[in-house]
């Protein structure tokens, strides 16, 4: 069903087109037709040379685009923006003439995208696994908490998360990463705020913050300087929830020259997150 969908046929053609081509080699290319497939020896050895071929088809298409670049487009999904934007510009420094066409969504639609073929790679956190695609890890972020510039917190090196019970809490919606990830904080350290309010975006929340609502949390790399919030590391005595980004595309696609490009900047990129110790931020 995946490989109908990615070839834009349906399942039956694809699997006639498999057996036909059994039948005229007199050869069998997977084990079983049950899943999970598994290719035979023969099937192995097609599997190996095919890639080879398209490689070499990639190659040939990218000396194509050299000369007709104004043809290169890049379609990449992404849940963090400032991920996103990077990525476009350091592709754009490679590629001249590449144009660029960004999807901002949450982590599920993201990754849906890119498994409908809506986009040719995308930036996702914490994405499910899936066979045909190459996972590169970007960086890893933890929790920073945010504050007006006027509050008392703002003032210390680092906020004590047992001081949440004092707090107005600004939260995301329902299925945002963060939301989870200080739900599951909430847990583990026992401590709930003194009430919680909801305004879903980033954005929003960054008003409210600044307007003195309240206070919330940001991973780190959303933590956008605003001369009107403080960034602070957060002191508790269990590990904070910590997030992964990836940069993910189609694995067949791996030996084109601008997934390897993106490939070899995603590898620079990455970082482990930041210490509790971090230094805060305005």
């Amino acid at each position: 069903m995946q490989a109908a969908r990615r070839l834009h046929l349906s399942q039956p053609t694809v699997s006639k087109q498999l057996k036909a081509l059994e039948e005229r080699y007199r050869i069998s290319l997977f084990l079983s037709r049950t899943p999970p497939l598994k290719l035979t020896p023969a099937g192995e050895a097609l599997f190996r040379e095919a890639n080879q071929l398209f490689s070499s088809v990639d190659n040939v298409e990218q000396i194509l685009e050299d000369d007709q670049s104004d043809r290169l487009l890049l379609r990449l999904g992404s849940d963090t923006p400032p991920l996103a934007a990077r990525l476009a510009h350091e592709m754009k420094i490679a590629f001249p003439r590449l144009h660029c066409q960004v999807r901002i969504e949450n982590a599920r639609d993201t990754f849906e995208l890119l498994r409908s073929g809506q986009c040719d790679m995308a930036i996702v956190t914490d994405p499910p696994v899936h066979p045909n695609f190459q996972y590169v890890p970007i960086r890893e972020d933890r929790l920073m908490a945010a504050f007006p510039t006027d509050h008392p917190a703002a003032r210390l090196p680092a906020f004590d998360i047992r001081g949440l019970a004092d707090e107005s809490l600004l939260m995301r919606e329902t299925w945002s990463r963060t939301r989870t990830a200080i739900q599951r904080l909430f847990t583990d350290v026992d401590v709930m705020p003194r009430d919680i309010q909801d305004l879903h975006t980033r954005e929003t929340i960054r008003e409210a913050i600044a307007l003195g609502m309240g206070m919330s949390f940001f991973f780190s790399i959303e933590c956008a300087p605003d001369p009107r919030i403080v960034y602070l590391p957060i002191r508790t005595e269990v590990p904070l929830p910590a997030i992964h980004y990836y940069l993910i595309s189609v694995i067949d696609k791996r030996h084109h020259p601008m997934f390897r490009r993106a490939t070899d900047i995603a590898k620079a990129w990455y970082a482990p997150a930041a210490a509790p110790e971090l230094q805060r931020q305005h």
